[in-house]
């Protein structure tokens, strides 16, 4: 099947790969290392794993994405934070991948990790192979297209308690061309953060600072989510 789809990266660097590791801990703590493209399937497929949230206490995403599908993308964003995921950024998270980091109630990134540029039209799978770019100039439902994404954007954001400021700024750079955010700036669009009233009672020192270290210290982890855990209990407690 066929979507229409936005918030693509350019051609030549995105993939319909997908990869998706667990761990669960003796402690009722599921682990999960997401390296993929956002899409219809990988929604999918996070929804079975997540299905049966009380077999666990706490659900800790690594994800890895250079973006697809702006649609699933907010579908997973929604998933994360119904599911109250905490999120770390262990390579990079572009495009449409922001909208699914948004839905973590922590977010940690480092700086340069965070990519944006305006958002188009492509027809993908539901893989999130790109089938086709489309020029959203050529015909007004292309524009309507655009336009009813971006409502459903800004309603997002706003259900994610994230500055619609967010939606802005990214229509401010070519679609072709990716911006790297400093991590001030992914820290003044709260796309590095937490939920104070969301995040449980072993987080009450939380801080912004607490999650970049740990972010920094543990992402390197991946491939090995036993050792991930062992260095994020000991940097966010």
């Amino acid at each position: 099947m066929l979507l229409l789809v936005a918030l693509i990266i350019p051609l030549t660097t995105i993939g319909a790969e997908k990869k998706i590791h667990f761990l669960t801990t003796e402690n009722r703590v599921l682990l999960l290392n997401i390296d993929a493209t956002i899409s219809k399937n990988l929604l999918t497929e996070l929804t079975g794993l997540l299905s049966d949230q009380t077999m666990f206490d706490t659900t800790i995403v690594l994800l890895n994405s250079m973006g697809g599908d702006g649609e699933a993308a907010i579908q997973i964003g929604r998933l994360f934070r119904d599911k109250r995921v905490e999120i770390f950024v262990s390579n990079k998270c572009v495009s449409a991948c922001i909208f699914s980091l948004f839905g973590g109630v922590i977010r940690g990134a480092n700086s340069a990790a965070i990519g944006i540029h305006a958002p188009r039209l492509t027809l993908s799978t539901a893989d999130g192979k790109i089938i086709k770019e489309l020029d959203e100039t050529s015909k007004k439902s292309f524009m309507n297209y655009l336009d009813a994404f971006d409502a459903t954007a800004i309603s997002y954001l706003k259900e994610m308690n994230i500055p619609i400021e967010f939606q802005k700024k990214i229509k401010r750079y070519p679609t072709e061309k990716v911006r790297w955010l400093t991590y001030a700036e992914t820290e003044d669009l709260k796309i590095t953060g937490y939920e104070a009233a969301l995040v449980k009672q072993k987080h009450a020192l939380i801080s912004n600072e607490k999650i970049l270290q740990t972010t920094r210290k543990c992402r390197k982890y991946t491939e090995d989510l036993q050792r991930f855990y062992t260095c994020y209990e000991m940097t966010m407690h």
